[in-house]
């Protein structure tokens, strides 16, 4: 077993706190089933204590959260996934499954275990769905997983369209954990 660091979006923390989220597909990304993921988010350290943009909700990245560190007039300069240190992790993630794929092997099922919302429209009898929290909407979840992974992958050369094999990996999320190799 090895701890991993793991980049999610705020968007997808938010997914995995709220149960919605247990695959995440990759291009070059190297674990194995048993492996524990070690979640880097957007972060901020204030008052001795680490504070999370996933637990904001409907921010960006120009609103000030003072109120969350107790000092008034100072807003939270978020920092990057990227230098997240693992002492300020909270989310640990068990790889429950891997394996290699083309992209568009994606099911219905697929894109919604990657966290795309599902909302009912009241008087509709159809579902729409999101692939973010302030996303767009689209008829089906696939197509919001397309649109969400475009956005992320499109500009680095593996857009939907090229079909990527993508290392697909299931997870689920460890409650309760401190970080120990004890699993």
């Amino acid at each position: 077993m090895r701890f991993l660091p793991i980049v999610f979006s705020t968007p997808m923390v938010r997914a995995i706190l709220d149960g919605r989220k247990s695959q995440t597909r990759r291009i070059k990304y190297k674990c194995d089933v048993g492996d524990v993921l070690w979640v880097r988010e957007t972060w901020e350290r204030c008052n001795k204590k680490y504070i999370y943009k996933a637990d904001v909700k409907d921010c960006n990245s120009d609103c000030e959260f003072s109120y969350l560190c107790k000092i008034p007039d100072v807003p939270v300069k978020w920092k990057s996934p990227y230098h997240m240190p693992r002492e300020a992790c909270r989310l640990y993630l068990q790889v429950e499954a891997v394996r290699e794929e083309r992209l568009h092997k994606l099911t219905e099922e697929n894109a919604l275990a990657e966290g795309i919302i599902k909302i009912n429209i009241v008087g509709s009898k159809i579902p729409i769905y999101k692939n973010k929290e302030f996303g767009n909407c689209f008829y089906t979840a696939k197509e919001a997983f397309i649109d969400l992974w475009d956005s992320i992958n499109a500009k680095r050369g593996y857009g939907w369209d090229s079909n990527p094999i993508v290392k697909v990996i299931e997870f689920r999320v460890l409650e309760d954990f401190c970080g120990e190799a004890v699993i």
